[in-house]
């Protein structure tokens, strides 16, 4: 009975995987630096034979450089919200 578990179990986790795997590289170079882009490249096909764990870290690594882009471009919007526009000598916001 415990092998049928953790059998269930681990199918259950690459299926999981393998659509977050999915989702990901369906947004293709969307969303991904230049240089991060070669994560694209990599060859995930054999989730069937693996334990899963280098999906796994490709899954963490192309997620981490999603969210890099998106806290760059947030940072930029910022800073250009916050410029200081410098006026008859008075420091005047632009919110």
């Amino acid at each position: 009975m415990h092998d049928n578990v953790t059998g269930l179990l681990a199918s259950d986790r690459k299926e999981d995987l393998l659509r977050h795997i999915m989702e990901q590289k369906d947004l293709g170079e969307e969303g991904l630096a230049e240089e991060d882009r070669y994560l694209l490249e990599i060859n995930l096909d054999d989730l069937e034979t693996s334990s899963g764990e280098t999906q796994a870290y490709w899954l963490l690594a192309i997620k981490a450089a999603r969210k890099v882009v998106r806290l760059r471009m947030r940072t930029e919007t910022t800073a250009s919200e916050e410029d200081v526009t410098i006026e008859e000598g008075l420091y005047i916001s632009s919110h």
